[in-house]
């Protein structure tokens, strides 16, 4: 498999309805869209970073310039026995990994493509059939406003409900939603640098986790994370390897969910890398588990 071509498109698309966490509000996205191809065949990824570089390192305008300038001139003209070789190719690039990743999803795809197979039997999955599902609410102008969305949401069949939190808008909200929906099961929230009260109340309210927004990799170390609540904790935003997050875990009975932007410690680990991460959450013993066109190139 020998990518011929990689076409970079950069997309706006307004949002059905504002999102808004402790960084701002959004109105409309804009991504790059990732187009590999081979033999007559497109293969199709997304770069899941947002439009700043606030959730992490990566945004819209700097994965466009590592893909563009770094990753695809690695990945160009090589012949690939299979898209898992692609991280090796750009692992020389620090970070990044959601830049990597779209570059990576889009030879996944081409794979699949050329192979006639579903993306889902390439890449391991089918042990189910159906899978429960959930839902990230950001923060609205009233609670009113947001219990509004919560039922809509909870109406359409959506198991999981993830809050966003920000001083002032934290601990009297969540405590309204849990009792006007008490039938959710995994309640989860974002928490930007929570103090000590806060933490207690929340964990008071039994959430199914908590997103803790800290700076990057710099996770309290063995175990502090946990010391203060029972809730699981979720390192989506902060957390970028499998060691960094076994080792915040450390010592705990946590569950320690990984977002997009993690790599594994064990591999190139981009697009796929979650399901290769037991042995690191092995290592740190029995406490840990790990969850895991307006603008157009020519390359």
């Amino acid at each position: 498999m020998k990518i011929e071509q990689i076409v970079l498109r950069q997309i706006t698309m307004p949002l059905v309805h504002f999102f808004e966490t402790s960084f701002g509000r959004t109105y409309e996205r804009h991504m790059v869209l990732v187009e590999v191809r081979a033999g007559g065949v497109s293969g199709w990824g997304e770069v899941t970073c947002g439009e700043n570089p606030f959730y992490n390192e990566e945004w819209t305008d700097s994965a466009w310039s590592i893909v563009r300038d770094f990753a695809g001139p690695r990945v160009l003209n090589y012949e690939f026995a299979t898209a898992s070789d692609v991280g090796q190719r750009t692992e020389h690039i620090r970070g990044h990994n959601m830049a990597r990743g779209g570059l990576e999803a889009a030879v996944w795809d081409l794979e699949a493509r050329l192979k006639n197979e579903p993306l889902w039997k390439l890449i391991g999955g089918g042990a189910r059939k159906e899978i429960p599902c959930g839902v990230s609410i950001g923060i609205q102008d009233t609670v009113d406003q947001l219990l509004g969305k919560i039922e809509t949401e909870v109406n359409a069949g959506y198991q999981r409900i993830k809050m966003k939190i920000k001083p002032g808008w934290d601990v009297e909200v969540v405590r309204e939603v849990r009792t006007r929906f008490p039938q959710i099961k995994r309640a989860e929230i974002t928490i930007r640098k929570p103090n000590a009260p806060v933490r207690g109340v929340l964990d008071a309210l039994k959430l199914a986790a908590k997103d803790f927004g800290m700076e990057p990799d710099s996770m309290l170390s063995k175990g502090q994370l946990f010391v203060h609540g029972t809730t699981r904790v979720t390192c989506e935003s902060s957390c970028k390897r499998a060691s960094s997050a076994c080792e915040s875990a450390a010592g705990s009975a946590a569950m320690v969910l990984l977002g997009p932007g993690f790599a594994s410690d064990d591999s190139d680990g981009c697009a796929w890398s979650a399901a290769r991460s037991t042995t690191a959450a092995k290592r740190s013993g029995p406490g840990c588990k790990l969850a895991s066109v307006p603008r157009e190139t020519n390359t």
